[in-house]
């Protein structure tokens, strides 16, 4: 694509549908400052800093490979708040398990409620769509059994995870 091309195209845009889109990335992200900070029981960092967390978050995972901008959330949040590092990944990791708990709704809700998208969904002719759909279904829901087993069996579920990480020590 030629720069030429591309600021024609950026010209002939209308800057105004921006303003919805950023407002609403800005409220998203105000939500999960909240959420983030609700995690923490100690030592609560303040929802302002975990804001601007967030924000250097999203934009390093832009940039950087392998999510490595979450890292660099724990790590702000260790050098601001003196918090350590894996207590913060910890919470990390459950804000993407929420994540995908609410994605896993979204998806049972529209193959539920929308008989026009389950429709295409079981009549489809991609086969890769469906396996994906029920990969990612089976996934969350081995996930959301681990989570249930370790809230409700920690002992008997750190014996298993012990017993399957042996083998790679």
């Amino acid at each position: 694509v030629s720069f030429v091309e591309f600021s024609e195209g950026l010209k002939q845009g209308n800057p105004w549908f921006l303003a919805p889109i950023l407002a609403g990335y800005a409220i998203y992200c105000i939500v999960r400052a909240y959420r983030w900070e609700i995690m923490y029981t100690d030592k609560k960092p303040r929802v302002r800093d975990l804001f601007s967390n967030i924000i250097i978050g999203i934009m390093l995972n832009n940039f950087l490979p392998a999510k490595a901008g979450e890292v660099a959330r724990a790590y702000l949040v260790r050098k601001k708040e003196g918090i350590s590092v894996g207590l913060t990944l910890g919470t990390i990791v459950l804000e993407r398990i929420m994540d995908l708990a609410a994605l896993t709704l979204y998806i049972v809700a529209i193959l539920a409620l929308s008989p026009k998208e389950n429709e295409i969904f079981f009549m489809s002719d991609s086969a890769a769509m469906r396996t994906g759909t029920y990969f990612m279904l089976a996934a969350a829901a081995a996930l959301f059994a681990a989570i249930a087993l370790f809230r409700f069996r920690t002992e008997f579920f750190m014996r298993v995870m012990n017993a399957a990480v042996a083998p790679l020590s």
